[in-house]
């Protein structure tokens, strides 16, 4: 929605709801947004490997493609590069 707004030539956007926005983070332009900064392959395959651990519901384990895990060690890391790539 921010994003429509930049593009209408709006320099401000005072209130967004960014209810389970992290939820929706691509890992593969994060990813990408990462590797411009970080070259190290190992940092990078760690920072996956956290992305793509699964998550337990209900007893089961489910994978996870998209979104950043919240209150992990990487959660910092993520969000920060997230918002600077929007």
């Amino acid at each position: 929605m921010a994003r429509s707004y930049v593009r209408e030539g709006k320099s401000w956007v005072v209130d967004i709801d960014i209810t389970a926005f992290f939820d929706e983070v691509k890992h593969d332009i994060l990813l990408d947004q990462m590797s411009q900064k970080i070259e190290d392959k190992q940092v990078l395959d760690l920072i996956r490997r956290y992305l793509k651990t699964g998550i337990m519901m209900n007893g089961k384990v489910e994978r996870r493609d998209k979104g950043t895990p919240q209150g992990s060690p990487i959660t910092p890391l993520t969000q920060k590069i997230t918002f600077i790539s929007l």
